[in-house]
């Protein structure tokens, strides 16, 4: 049996973006999402429809591809900070 480490998933991750088929689907998604925003925008969408294509296109924000990908990223390296196995854990400085 062949196991992939935390380390190796991040790595999976991190590449992801330069992933041709990854640039596929969210080219598709942000497609997508500009038409939901000019419907949105459309004079003859109604106020009960406008609101909704809002909510909708916030939710599709959250859930776009490279948003999951950062989030996972982010949760794989957090995992790799606390295991304390010497592992290079890029984080980002606040302030």
């Amino acid at each position: 049996m062949i196991s992939v480490s935390e380390a190796d998933k991040r790595i999976g991750l991190a590449s992801l973006p330069e992933d041709q088929a990854f640039r596929m689907l969210c080219d598709h998604f942000d497609t997508q999402l500009d038409r939901l925003v000019a419907k949105m925008m459309d004079n003859k969408t109604s106020d009960k429809d406008t609101i909704i294509l809002k909510g909708v296109i916030n939710e599709m924000r959250r859930l776009s591809p490279m948003a999951l990908q950062h989030g996972l990223l982010a949760q794989i390296e957090a995992k790799l900070a606390k295991s304390g196995t010497g592992q290079v854990v890029f984080t980002k400085k606040k302030g």
